[in-house]
């Protein structure tokens, strides 16, 4: 099948005008240059595996997490809970549906202490069925339900990110009466005084 010059022409114009008004494929999420000073400080009751995922993700983007000590904003992930409930019983009166429902605690700091996120949560719930007699399948879809909970959960926290570049942190500052704007970049980072 050949594609005509004008077909050419209309799939790019079409792709361009999708990337402009924000269009992105499923679990990409443009982030702010200004993650590249960013951290992830794990709280010691957090899933690891999580914690991964979210460095992972950031990595994927172009902006790896750096080392605490060269970071300007702090990812704090304080508490990740899940619990579950059950919403239906079977004949028998033994639960057949269960509710598992995902909290996800966290905030974004400067390094100064600035919240650019005050203390917030992610809510992620899902439901399962669950037959006594095929516990061994259902521990492996509990994990599913869990690594498909953590994706949600890491989409979720890097989209909140999104609006934080570097006139909004600047504003964010001023607000703060925070005048260190001409001796401080606008993350926050002391300006080397050896940089040209």
């Amino acid at each position: 099948m050949r594609l005509t010059v004008k077909t050419c022409l209309l799939l790019t114009l079409l792709a361009t005008l999708l990337t402009g008004c924000g269009f992105h494929l499923r679990g990409q999420t443009s982030i702010p240059d200004t993650m590249q000073h960013l951290t992830i400080v794990c709280g010691d009751a957090v899933d690891p595996r999580f914690c991964a995922r979210v460095s992972q993700r950031l990595q994927k983007a172009g902006y790896p997490p750096v080392a605490a000590d060269a970071a300007q904003i702090f990812l704090h992930i304080d508490a990740l809970r899940d619990e579950s409930r059950a919403i239906s019983v079977n004949r028998n009166a033994v639960a057949a549906e269960y509710e598992q429902l995902y909290h996800l605690d966290f905030h974004l700091t400067l390094r100064d202490g600035i919240a650019l996120i005050p203390a917030d949560k992610i809510k992620v719930a899902r439901t399962y069925r669950f037959d006594e007699n095929q516990v061994l399948s259902k521990t492996r879809e509990k994990e599913g339900l869990r690594t498909e909970v953590y994706r949600e959960l890491t989409d979720n926290l890097i989209r909140r990110l999104k609006p934080f570049h570097k006139a909004r942190i600047k504003e964010i500052r001023h607000k703060h009466g925070d005048d260190k704007d001409v001796d401080h970049n606008e993350t926050g980072a002391p300006v080397n005084e050896n940089q040209t």
